[in-house]
């Protein structure tokens, strides 16, 4: 059963910047790394002028959301975090987008918004904390008939990373579980008339483990651009060590 209470709390601790999370992610290698995966995955959206979008689980992520409305979409922004939904209504009203750009605080497995409402659907590491049957259901529901849904998610299937989270519990919440090859299936039989799904991180885990975890800065012995090149080729070639990735990029198309 998943703690939702648990969930808000470590949310709303986490935009109050006292969460060791915000630490993690505040290094160069994963910044540039999440910003490339980000810009794959909102690519796969498409054509977002003048079409409804819903940002699932935002947080207080508001980087796809100025793409979003440079793109011409109109955006919805859900999350369980009543303190997310608050910096983002001030940072909303500070960029003049408050016609464009809509907060609302929402469970994502019980959503208020009517059948086939949304042209688009876009979230970053949100169904790995859900009850994914309840919230793929809300998401197939309120979805357009050809339109389109893209997920960062984290993957479950490194043994390596998989022993760093145990290591480290207080970053992630009871309800957290990263995905292995029985969500992938459950993907392919949501009913979605197109499922695809895209691995990234796999050598670009040594540059997260140095300048992260150990905080090692020298940029010769850490070359994201060197990583990713090698993470390209080999995924390219030795597509069985995809499930060794740590994220995946969903797309499921109704």
């Amino acid at each position: 059963m998943i703690n939702k209470t648990g969930e808000q709390a470590h949310f709303d601790q986490q935009v109050s910047g006292k969460s060791n999370e915000i630490i993690f992610y505040d290094t160069p290698f994963l910044q540039r790394l999440v910003a490339d995966i980000e810009n794959f995955a909102i690519s796969q959206l498409g054509d977002l002028s003048e079409k409804k979008l819903l940002y699932f689980g935002c947080g207080v992520n508001f980087k796809p959301v100025k793409e979003f409305t440079n793109r011409g979409a109109i955006s919805y922004m859900i999350d369980i975090s009543p303190k997310s939904i608050d910096i983002l209504n001030a940072k909303i009203n500070e960029l003049g987008i408050s016609d464009r750009v809509f907060p609302v605080i929402m469970d994502c497995e019980n959503l208020i918004f009517s059948e086939g409402e949304f042209d688009a659907i876009y979230g970053r590491a949100i169904l790995h904390h859900l009850n994914l049957k309840k919230a793929i259901d809300e998401i197939y529901r309120v979805l357009k008939k050809g339109g389109c849904s893209v997920f960062i998610e984290p993957l479950g299937m490194n043994p390596m990373i998989n022993f760093y989270r145990k290591l480290t519990p207080e970053r992630r919440t009871t309800s957290e579980r990263p995905f292995n090859k029985e969500e992938l299936k459950y993907f392919s039989n949501a009913g979605f008339s197109q499922f695809n799904h895209y691995e990234f991180t796999l050598f670009c885990q040594v540059g997260i483990i140095l300048n992260s975890i150990l905080k090692i800065n020298n940029r010769d012995i850490i070359s994201y651009k060197g990583l990713k090149r090698l993470d390209d080729l080999i995924l390219s070639r030795l597509t069985f060590l995809k499930r060794f990735c740590w994220n995946t990029v969903l797309v499921l198309r109704k």
